[in-house]
């Protein structure tokens, strides 16, 4: 029974992070970019809960995108999939790892995502491989700096609260 509670509560923030990504953020861009809370909050359940939860999430989360998305259907789905998964294998239960590098391999997913994402669209817009070098300098890399800057506040905020929340 607690583990349906535990589902419902991740598949409520999940739906709730999708609507803020989707309503809220754009409004937040700069220069086109903004940062992706749907990935930190994969990235957070991928490290709490480990590889399987990861793996689930990532599926499900990146088909819900792709079906409302105009890219490759199933690109997504892969690239959260195996992030996921990757992700996973950091759960805290088994690693004690630093926040910074917590950070750090969030920056590094990201980008790895990202290339994971790109690569079928070259194939289906006949584009040249060529332009992956300019895509990830130019998108990948400061939309993954804007999602960890967003990521280390919210962490910051998470654990003031938390220990706000230990002290009463």
């Amino acid at each position: 029974m607690a583990i349906i509670k535990e589902i419902i509560k991740w598949i409520l923030i999940f739906a709730g992070v999708l609507i803020i990504q989707t309503i809220m953020i754009p409004k937040i861009a700069i220069f086109g970019i903004y940062p992706d809370l749907v990935f930190i909050v994969l990235f957070v359940v991928s490290v709490q809960y480990g590889i399987m939860a990861g793996i689930w999430c990532g599926f499900f989360v990146g088909l819900l995108i792709d079906v409302f998305s105009a890219g490759i259907l199933g690109a997504n789905a892969l690239a959260k999939t195996l992030i996921g998964g990757c992700a996973g294998f950091l759960e805290r239960k088994n690693i004690l790892i630093e926040p910074i590098l917590l950070l750090i391999l969030l920056l590094f997913v990201l980008i790895i995502h990202d290339i994971i994402i790109y690569i079928p669209n070259i194939y289906a817009e006949n584009a040249s491989a060529a332009e992956l070098p300019r895509f990830l300098f130019f998108n990948s890399l400061p939309r993954a700096i804007y999602t960890v800057a967003t990521a280390t506040i919210l962490f910051i905020i998470s654990d003031l609260l938390f220990a706000l929340k230990i002290r009463r």
